[in-house]
Parts: structure tokens; sequence; C-alpha cells
């Protein structure tokens, strides 16, 4: 889940491969962050191992559901830019 985003401190997100096995639904078990009112098709960087792998997408105004996209899946969607993929990401982004 999108680790990489200080708005997904201590959600404990429970994540589900879709059907086509291109994204992941997940679920958080409390409302992230309140940086934004409305998390409607906010987008946040997902971060593995210290790098960009991918992106996150608001489901909900609350933010409690989205779906995630690794790689180019992200980009394709327009959730981060092609550049950002693969950049490093030591410390969990803001805004």
């Amino acid at each position: 889940m999108p680790s990489g985003a200080a708005i997904f401190a201590a959600t404990a997100p429970k994540c589900a491969l879709s059907a086509d096995a291109t994204s992941f639904r997940c679920t958080l078990s409390q409302a992230p962050a309140p940086e934004i009112s409305n998390f409607l098709d906010a987008t946040e960087a997902l971060v593995i191992g210290g790098r960009v792998a991918g992106g996150c997408r608001g489901l909900d105004r609350s933010g409690m559901s989205w779906d995630c996209y690794v790689g180019q899946d992200a980009v394709d969607r327009a959730i981060i830019g092609q550049n950002l993929l693969g950049q490093p990401a030591p410390y969990p982004t803001r805004g």
C-alpha cells in the first residue's frame, strides 16, 4: 500500500489484487490524515523499497478506499509522472 505518503500513516490498509491482476484495491481501517477535505480522485505515490514504484487514486470522499497501480500502469493512469517512477523516496511524501 502507499507507504510513501504521510497521509497513510497508521491507517492499517488491507489490500487485495484485482481480478485482472493489474491493480490493488485497498481499504483503510481509519481515514487518512486530513490534509485535504475530499479524497475522491486524489493521487498519492506508492513507494516500495525507498523508491517510487507506482501510485494510488482515491475512490471516495472520505479516503477509505483506493486503487493502487504499480509501474507504468500508474503513469498510464496519470497518477504519477513518468519522470517520478523509480525515483528515490526515502521519506514519506506530503501534498
